[in-house]
């Protein structure tokens, strides 16, 4: 069975972006318009990897979502790529993030090295 992909994102142009182009890689998609505030929701899901973005005016909702993913045990081996424009500051806290499995993909991407991340994610994360 494929890969399942949760992508968390809620500007609809890519969230769909996202949808066409994992859906043509051969992966499964399921789709959030915000991070939910209880990370159940996504340990009932058990995605194989989560897609999220990060902006500058979320960092409070970010790092509570980072939180309870990684206080969660159902949730805290998920591997992460967050998809960001501010990917300097983000990759300030890169011991941080590589701890918690959270690859990061600076914006603007291509669709080819969404995928390349995507993959060596997964890769990584098993």
């Amino acid at each position: 069975m494929s890969k399942l992909i949760l992508a968390i994102e809620d500007d609809l142009a890519i969230a769909e972006l996202y949808e066409e182009v994992l859906i043509d890689a051969g992966y499964r998609i399921r789709l959030m318009a915000a991070k939910p505030a209880d990370v159940q929701i996504i340990a009932q899901i058990q995605p194989d990897l989560i897609i999220s973005d990060w902006g500058i005016a979320q960092e409070d909702v970010n790092w509570k979502f980072m939180n309870a993913m990684a206080a969660t045990p159902r949730t805290a081996a998920i591997p992460m790529v967050v998809c960001t424009a501010i990917s300097l500051k983000i990759n300030n806290l890169g011991s941080l993030l590589n701890e918690r499995k959270i690859e990061v993909l600076p914006k603007p991407f291509d669709i080819v090295e969404l995928v390349s991340v995507i993959e060596k994610t997964i890769a990584a994360g098993c």
